[in-house]
């Protein structure tokens, strides 16, 4: 059983507009007792839509709308990161929600336990840079770790890609012997395995629907 804590969740927002009231519907609803939870939407949506989810959830309580410009979601999490509240931090595209009411309890559990970088659902994508050495590459679309360990990642080489670095003027504290143009979940996860420990990834395989502009949702 783990001790009363917190977790950020920030939620990252493009046009998926339809899908961020359910996933709030379902955070809502999966709230566990034994965990605070405050939610940032990281916006980098058109106008009319930011629009919308201002007069959605501008005046809620436990929400907190950012509006950064349209770069990647590593930039969203560079951005929201750093005005997380909670001990834990976690990462959720705005087509995924929870469906089960252990969604954060068990990889803060397994964090706690075993003392893992990073919970969630491995990609693959590790596979396509094994001359940098194994390790594993939890997606953003769903992965929890210590907020702490977060916040270094992103002060040290940041999760915004390396060819958008330019844009944000964005100067890493460590550089990486990865190229341009790899995956901006990439460089944050191997540096995770070097700084701090493995990973855990879930087999995470339930999918409520798919849209023909959106492709799935409700993971």
């Amino acid at each position: 059983m783990i001790k009363k804590t917190s977790c950020t969740i920030l939620i990252s927002i493009t046009d998926e507009l339809v899908f961020l009231k359910k996933s709030i519907e379902q955070i809502r609803r999966y709230k566990h007792p034994l965990i605070e939870q405050d939610i940032i939407i990281s916006d980098q949506s058109p106008a009319d839509i930011s629009s919308e989810i201002e007069s959605l959830f501008g005046e809620t309580e436990d929400i907190q709308i950012i509006k950064i410009p349209k770069i990647d979601v590593g930039w969203s999490m560079d951005v929201g990161c750093k005005l997380a509240k909670g001990e834990y931090f976690c990462t959720l595209d705005g087509d995924a929600f929870p469906i089960h009411p252990g969604w954060l309890f068990i990889p803060i559990s397994l964090i706690e336990k075993y003392g893992y970088s990073f919970v969630g659902k491995d990609t693959g994508l590790s596979s396509s840079y094994k001359e940098y050495g194994d390790f594993s590459c939890i997606n953003n679309y769903y992965r929890i770790g210590k907020t702490e360990l977060v916040k270094k990642i992103s002060e040290d080489v940041g999760f915004i890609s390396l060819q958008n670095r330019n844009k944000v003027k964005y100067e890493p504290k460590v550089e990486v012997p990865f190229y341009k143009n790899v995956d901006s979940a990439v460089i944050s996860q191997w540096y995770a395995e070097k700084i701090s420990g493995p990973k855990f990834s879930f087999r995470i395989n339930k999918i409520l629907g798919m849209t023909k502009t959106q492709g799935v949702f409700g993971m």
